[in-house]
């Protein structure tokens, strides 16, 4: 199951662009290339998703210490984005997703290989997965940067929603294909499949034949350019509003998914292979979500999209937390992923068309940093919360915080946005 391609002369360019045949055609063959590679790296991301968390279940039993390695991965990617939404505003951005893509490949067959000759043991397993948040920044920056390139302005919400819709379809396909490699073979060989997809999203972006961007500007320190991009969503009332609602958001969302597998493995006693299926199950939500949004967007708006995903996760982490029934709780994994990728795109496309194109790497910087600051905090804190007590109370904490989210997000300019905003930074 996949996003419909489209016609290469016509993919993401407006109506009456004034571009060339020739160079619309190249356009959309790069964007397909780009949207190729990303596909094999979210099958991998997704593989890792299940199979890192059972790793650390099989070694330590604790899902504390599963929030804690995805809070310090988060962390680790806050880390480098400062730096890395400066470079992609200064070079080409596919240097920094290659090397970022290879650095990360290296760092996940370490893991297997570690884990292979040595025995379990968490310690290389943090460091790598550590190392592993730390390029984050650089690809993620890189990526947004290079897609604001290949996509004609006001098609980035169509642009965002096929992407994430192919991540939504990998989290169908990963987690039965990663349970199914766990159960026979173990998790570390499911993390090592993720290893060779970084070395395929490589050549996919190595190969893409974009025209360079003019980076003639004045060049300061880092901390100076991020300001830059700062001083933008300060000054923005609408994107001000939707950081807020945004980095609540990641304080909840750090956690879900190792709550998730824990409560399946841990307290209803599934096995991988089942745990894979249900988590299969549920990310069809996601695809549902992603797809949604460009319709969405046209009846009702970006910001109401917004607001309307990230309720319908309130709705599933509160129903989570009153059932102990497997099916039901694969229920709401789907409801909660749906309005998550829902509401996620929308937010994306809502930056991305503000956004001017010489200042995406900052701004999204700068973005990220704010929005994701308290998602290792969410991790580590929400996983503690359930190994003390049950993941049930976990499940509606979280239920709780989101919905008072949903109710602030109401009461400012984050749900009258219909679209994207004029500005640009001074």
């Amino acid at each position: 199951m996949s996003p419909p391609r489209p016609h290469p002369t016509t993919a993401l360019s407006p109506p009456g662009a004034a571009e060339s045949s020739a160079s619309s055609a190249a356009n959309a063959r790069d964007f397909n290339v780009l949207w190729s590679g990303l596909a094999l790296s979210y099958l991998g991301t997704a593989l890792s998703v299940v199979a890192v968390p059972l790793l650390v279940f099989e070694a330590t039993h604790s899902v504390a210490k599963m929030g804690l390695l995805t809070g310090l991965n988060r962390a680790g990617g806050l880390v480098t984005m400062a730096i890395a939404g400066a470079l992609a505003d200064r070079m080409d951005p596919r240097r920094m997703m290659i090397a970022a893509d290879l650095a990360q490949m290296t760092a996940t067959l370490a893991v297997c290989a570690c884990w292979w000759l040595i025995g379990p043991t968490t310690s290389v397993l943090f460091v790598c997965v550590i190392l592993g948040g730390l390029l984050q920044g650089p690809f993620s920056v890189g990526y947004q940067k290079l897609l604001k390139t290949l996509v004609a302005p006001g098609r980035l919400t169509e642009a965002n929603s096929r992407i994430d819709s192919t991540f939504a379809v990998s989290l169908v396909i990963g987690p039965v294909l990663a349970g199914a490699v766990c159960a026979r073979f173990g998790p570390a060989w499911a993390i090592g499949l993720d290893g060779l997809t970084f070395a395929a999203s490589a050549v996919a972006t190595a190969i893409l034949r974009v025209r360079p961007q003019d980076t003639t500007r004045e060049r300061r320190r880092v901390l100076a350019e991020l300001g830059d991009g700062l001083r933008f969503l300060a000054r923005n009332r609408l994107l001000r509003a939707g950081i807020g609602v945004m980095a609540g958001i990641g304080f909840v969302d750090g956690a879900v998914y190792d709550l998730f597998i824990f409560r399946l493995r841990q307290e209803l006693q599934q096995s991988e292979q089942v745990i894979g299926i249900t988590l299969g199950a549920a990310s069809v939500g996601a695809v549902v979500g992603a797809k949604l949004v460009p319709r969405l967007q046209r009846r009702l708006g970006l910001g109401a999209t917004v607001l309307g995903g990230f309720a319908l996760c309130a709705v599933a982490l509160c129903g989570s937390s009153a059932t102990s029934s497997t099916p039901i709780v694969a229920l709401c994994a789907a409801l909660f992923m749906c309005g998550r990728f829902g509401g996620g795109v929308a937010w994306g496309a809502l930056r991305q068309e503000t956004t001017p194109h010489e200042y995406v790497g900052r701004v999204t910087a700068g973005s990220w940093i704010l929005t994701q600051s308290l998602v290792p905090l969410g991790a580590a804190a929400m996983t503690q919360l359930a190994e003390r007590t049950t993941s049930r109370t976990a499940f509606a904490v979280m239920g709780g915080l989101t919905s008072l989210l949903i109710l602030l997000g109401l009461a400012g300019p984050l749900s009258k946005a219909r679209g994207p905003v004029a500005g640009a930074p001074a």
